[in-house]
């Protein structure tokens, strides 16, 4: 198999994940798809340096979180987001409400707050390789991690779905 194919394959089949992790982080359909395909650019480029047997997954989430934060530096990152949707269906037993007060919620977080509690605890990466993956140390992801969760917890949006 080619660099191509072997990009194409593993491209549509990482893709998903790196949609959910990028609505998470920009809270708009649009600009997640736009962080997605920017971060996918980057992977084709360096394809040929990424071990494809070791965890090209994980090279991509670096990528996808620093081409994010990098993103909300620029003047072009000004875009509001909007109340538009993932057009997929909701995994059974879950409840679509609280989902959706937890994305609005994130947004209401500043960008590097999100890039850590996704990094954190949806993709469950230790302190350590956050810090790496910010270029900060581990105390900052602590704190910062530690002052999202309260923000989260003291948001308006999610004390809606404990009614």
């Amino acid at each position: 198999m080619g660099h191509d194919e072997e990009f194409t394959d593993w491209a549509g089949r990482c893709t998903p994940a790196l949609l959910r992790r990028a609505h998470l982080l920009c809270g708009d359909r649009q600009l997640a798809e736009d962080l997605v395909q920017e971060t996918l650019v980057k992977m084709f480029l360096h394809w040929r340096r990424v071990d494809a047997d070791g965890n090209p997954l994980g090279f991509a989430l670096t990528t996808l979180f620093r081409v994010f934060c990098s993103g909300r530096r620029r003047r072009s990152a000004s875009e509001l987001p909007s109340e538009t949707l993932l057009d997929r269906p909701a995994p059974v037993g879950s409840d679509p409400g609280l989902r959706l007060d937890l994305v609005a919620a994130l947004q209401a977080l500043t960008p590097k707050q999100r890039c850590v509690v996704v990094a954190r605890y949806v993709d469950d990466r230790p302190v350590a390789e956050v810090a790496a993956l910010m270029h900060r140390t581990e105390g900052w992801v602590r704190v910062t991690a530690h002052r999202a969760l309260l923000a989260l917890r003291d948001s308006p949006l999610m004390a809606m779905s404990d009614s």
